[in-house]
């Protein structure tokens, strides 16, 4: 290598270190990216993961079903008479 470059003229060494001096600015461009991606990648999360499938409604074990319904309000139909005949 040493002896192709001393057989080169003056500006053919300076195009050849030109040359290089471009793929090293581009290699060192990748290596950033890279490095970002690294960066990125080995980061937690921002927010939790979404699990695949909606949890459950879990209903509240300390309030009966029946308190928690609203009160029928009074019948005034057929009904309401059998109701009243009977007392």
């Amino acid at each position: 290598m040493r002896q192709q470059l001393q057989q080169l003229s003056k500006s053919e060494v300076i195009e050849v270190i030109l040359q290089q001096q471009a793929r090293i600015e581009q290699l060192q461009a990748r290596v950033a990216q890279l490095e970002e991606q690294i960066k990125r990648l080995t980061q937690p999360p921002r927010t939790p993961p979404t699990p695949p499938f909606r949890p459950l409604r879990v209903q509240n074990p300390t309030v009966p079903r029946a308190s928690r319904r609203r009160s029928a309000a009074p019948s005034r139909g057929i009904g309401a008479a059998a109701a009243r005949s009977r007392t």
